[in-house]
């Protein structure tokens, strides 16, 4: 597959805008193997002898990691026909699908920069928080305002969330106050397909790691989740939620800890949490109006989206679903309609 990869590469070098004159041979470095994000072998290309990576590879191991793959390069390459002057700063440039009908491999462009994890101390840090948030909203206003925002029905936007709710009432049987709590959603889901809203392209799985930031850009990375209309706060409420969860993780606690701190109870990074979701969450609506149904919501769909990859009885199934209790609690909604500031 890398002999095949490296001669298509070089036969193809000048229309694929890669710099430079094409070299006599490339260099394969392995980045990660396929126990990495969603099972895909990494490798980083270099001229030989040249120490700068031109570009990235992946190879995935699984079927469904192929199928990522795939929607990965042709959504990169959707968001580089809306957004040309973009691609290579905000989002990777797609360069190269191979599909040897056993095997996928897919080159893209490397962003220049590195892990907002890695540039800034992150976690149990409230100045370093706040860089991470003020990074992930200069992203956010940059990728807005380079692709267009549309105008249109909310009801296949909120699919999703509704197949999400309907998979947690079949899976988990939840009994009284919580099953009681998604069938209440599902009526609020379904109350608001009909009305009327902005929406946008969407990266789908907006979180630090997955932001490359040097000190002037910032840029995005793992496009597998894009989405071609997505409601406006679901990318800054997956940041906030990934955040929270995460933080928690890291700082001692767990995950579920982590939620509570970042939504639920007062404290540096609930505010931090609300400052931000009233400056990039509001789609035609208040926040407040949105945010006690768009958080459960989301959450049950990140549920859904796990438990789809995992094997059943998987752990973080598990904790996803006591996420996913905390906030079906009786005290959840007023809470979180109480996250943004008054003035938003």
């Amino acid at each position: 597959m890398i002999g095949r990869l490296e001669s298509t590469l070089l036969r193809r070098w000048p229309e694929l805008g890669l710099p430079g004159r094409a070299p006599a041979r490339l260099s394969f470095f392995l980045s990660a193997g396929a126990a990495g994000r969603h099972g895909k072998v990494l490798f980083h290309v270099f001229r030989e002898g040249d120490p700068t990576p031109l570009f990235a590879i992946e190879i995935p191991r699984a079927t469904p990691a192929r199928s990522w793959a795939v929607r990965e390069y042709e959504f990169l390459r959707t968001l580089a026909e809306t957004a040309p002057r973009a691609a290579g700063t905000l989002f990777p440039r797609a360069l190269l699908l191979e599909d040897t009908g056993n095997r996928v491999a897919v080159a893209q462009s490397l962003l220049p920069g590195e892990p907002l994890d890695d540039h800034v101390a992150l976690l149990g840090d409230e100045q370093g928080a706040r860089e991470a948030y003020r990074r992930a909203g200069v992203w956010l206003r940059a990728f807005w305002a380079g692709t267009e925002l549309l105008q249109g029905s909310q009801g296949a936007l909120w699919e999703p969330f509704r197949d999400a709710a309907l998979f947690y009432l079949d899976t988990f049987s939840p009994p009284g106050r919580e099953g009681a709590e998604v069938e209440a959603l599902l009526d609020e889901i379904d109350g608001q397909r009909e009305r009327v809203t902005r929406c946008c392209l969407g990266h789908g799985d907006l979180r630090a790691s997955n932001l490359i930031v040097t000190t002037a850009r910032t840029g995005a990375v793992n496009w597998e989740f894009g989405a071609k209309r997505q409601l406006l706060w679901v990318d800054p409420l997956h940041f906030a939620i990934d955040f929270s969860l995460r933080s928690g993780r890291e700082t001692g606690e767990d995950r579920v800890a982590g939620l509570e701190q970042g939504f639920f109870r007062d404290g540096w990074l609930r505010t931090l949490n609300g400052e931000f979701l009233c400056s990039h969450a509001a789609e035609g609506t208040p926040p407040t109006d949105v945010l006690p149904l768009a958080v459960p919501a989301h959450v049950l769909f990140l549920l859904h989206r796990r438990a789809r990859l995992a094997p059943a009885g998987d752990p973080a199934v598990r904790e996803w679903r006591r996420i996913a209790q905390r906030c079906l609690a009786p005290d959840a909604r007023e809470k979180l309609a109480a996250l943004t500031p008054a003035e938003c």
